[in-house]
């Protein structure tokens, strides 16, 4: 690896991770494999977030909201529960309800960190 950081990276990656989510998800959901509150978690989190950024973007907010290790973990889960998504449904079930839960707290803070740099002054 070449620990090579670009502006370009730290914008594509994150858009890449959420189409990878957000399509398996929905293939998923419509093959019966995965529960609707998943995607409808998910696919909800994401459009707060791409709202929210355009928002900052329109008010002339430069400054960059850093993932967050929720975020992270939210990612994480949300990977996990699909890669799980063909196991027992027990398993699976109770992936949905965490991912679900982490999904959700996520949401809430990016939501709250975006409104402080919307209404901060400059």
């Amino acid at each position: 690896k070449f620990s090579v950081k670009t502006d370009f990276g730290r914008i594509v990656d994150p858009i890449a991770d959420k189409f990878l989510v957000n399509l398996t998800a929905i293939s998923l959901w419509k093959v019966g494999k995965i529960l609707g509150i998943f995607v409808i978690s998910v696919l909800l989190r994401d459009f707060v977030l791409i709202i929210g950024g355009l928002l900052l973007i329109v008010a002339g907010k430069t400054e960059k909201i850093k993932p967050s290790m929720l975020g992270k973990l939210t990612t994480l889960f949300q990977f996990v529960t699909i890669f799980y998504s063909f196991s027992w449904e027990s398993v699976k079930n109770l992936l949905v309800c965490v991912t679900v839960i982490f999904t959700a707290i996520s949401c809430i803070q990016y939501t709250v960190r975006g409104i402080k740099v919307l209404f901060k002054e400059k």
